[in-house]
Formats: structure tokens, sequence, C-alpha cells
């Protein structure tokens, strides 16, 4: 099965495709019966993390199926998926008294001044002593940033027991719990199972990503995406360095060109493809 491809000698590869390329060797003495085993067996794996990317980059019709029956779609006319392309909003920082995590602080509660912006005009939000948001608004940020693992779901919502209106607070609580929780909390494993942490870990980097650049917009620059790399890893800061490193290089190859910033659409796939490396 194996015999006609092409050579690739020569050509400057990306560790990525290298990888690709030693598995593709290792399994070249097999039948082709065992070879397409191994394909489908992999395919399947990555099958729910691919539609997580599709599911993000939704069309209208595919974010309808999110929104709340009761409430209007058009209202949410002028809004988009999160992990489209969105313009930055710059609005000055909520001073509060959290005195732990505090990069997660000031991103949770610019975040929550552009959703409560975003949903001023609508019943998901109330505007009293303190701004508050409907539990079914926030539910849409967490689609919308490329949510589809039903345990992170799940966790993310009890964090929040029998909430109906959450404000900046409750919403901070939320993140914190995405955070800190790893696949070893979610599925109770009782051996070290690298693929199962690594897949969940691809949940949180897109997850947070997509938060990210929705307070600063599309395009994360290296500082942003340390920050998101900062937020789903309990890594050193050099390892996370390198991590930011080694995502920019990877788009730089694939799109051509150099620049210091990544793409949701550049991100994702290299995202997944890492669960390999």
């Amino acid at each position: 099965m194996l015999k006609n491809m092409p050579s690739f000698e020569g050509y400057s590869l990306s560790k990525s495709y290298q990888k690709v390329l030693e598995d593709l060797e290792k399994i070249s003495g097999k039948s082709d019966e065992e070879i397409l085993h191994l394909i489908q067996k992999e395919s399947a794996k990555y099958a729910a993390l691919w539609r997580m990317i599709f599911d993000g980059r939704s069309s209208s019709k595919r974010v309808r199926v999110h929104r709340c029956a009761s409430v209007p779609y058009n209202i949410f006319g002028e809004t988009k998926s999160i992990a489209d392309d969105n313009e930055s909003i710059n609005k000055s920082l909520i001073k509060s008294v959290y005195s732990k995590n505090i990069d997660l602080r000031e991103t949770v509660e610019s975040i929550f001044e552009k959703l409560i912006s975003q949903y001023t005009p609508t019943s998901w939000c109330k505007l009293e002593n303190k701004s508050l948001l409907h539990i079914a608004a926030l539910k849409q940020f967490w689609f919308d940033c490329c949510l589809c693992d039903q345990s992170f779901y799940s966790l993310l919502l009890d964090s929040l027991p029998n909430k109906v209106w959450i404000n900046v607070q409750g919403f901070f609580k939320s993140m914190v719990s995405a955070q800190k929780v790893s696949a070893f909390n979610i599925f109770s494993l009782k051996r070290y199972d690298k693929k199962v942490q690594k897949r969940f870990l691809v949940q949180k980097m897109l997850f947070f990503f997509c938060c990210i650049q929705y307070d600063f917009g599309s395009g994360l620059t290296k500082e942003q995406l340390f920050k998101v790399l900062v937020m789903a890893n309990k890594k050193e800061k050099t390892q996370v360095m390198m991590l930011v490193d080694w995502f920019i290089s990877e788009a730089n190859t694939q799109r051509g060109s150099n620049q210091d910033f990544i793409k949701f659409h550049e991100f994702s796939p290299l995202a997944i493809n890492s669960i390999n490396l």
C-alpha cells in the first residue's frame, strides 16, 4: 500500500509532518488490512475533535441550535461565532478584590463586560446594582468557545449550581474551575493515559483560545497565545514559551510567510495533531 508513496527527500518538513512520515514507516511492513484498521482507529479518535472545529466555525443555521427557542434569533443577527474573526474592543477593566489568578481575573472581567454589552438589548441581561447575565447566555458563550466534551461542560455548569443569573464573580468561578481541572479529575484515571490527557488538553486549549480571542480579537500575538497556554497547561514558563514558539513556527510554515500571530483556523488543527507528538 505504501510502495508508491512520493519521496519527500529534499523538502523542508515541519516536525508534525516528519512525525507522520515516521509513523508511516513503522507500519509499512504490515498488510493492507492491518494498515486500514489502524487508520480507521486513529480517525475515530479525532472525529469528535474535528467536529469541535466545525461547530466553532459554525454557520448561522448551526448557531441557532444552541440558542434558546424562546428568544428571537434576529436579536443576535449581528453576533458571530467566537471562532470567527472578531474586532478587538478595548474597555477599562473593573477593579475587584481577587487576590489570586490576576491574569485570569482581568481576562474574565473584560470578557464579562463584552458579554454584558452584547446582551444588553435582550432579556438575557440585567443592569441592576450589579450587571447580571442569564445562564443561557453563558452557555451560548461556552458553546461558541468550541466546547464539545460533555464532562468539561458539566464541570463548568456544576461550578454554578442552580444559578439562573450570573454576576462577574460567578463567571470567574466557572473559568477557574475550567483552568484547574485535568483529565485525572474528570475521568478518575487509575493509570497515566497519555492520549486521554492530551485529548482533554486540546479541549482546554481550544476553549481558552476562543476566550482570549473574544477578548482581544482575531489573530493572537505571542503574548496572547502565551496566556492561552498558561490557562490550559500546568507547565513551567519556559515550557509554555517553547510551545508558543512551536505553534507560531508551524503556522508560519503552513502559510508560507513569517508573522507574529496565529488565527484559530491555524491553531486548531495544530493543537489536534499535537496529540501524536
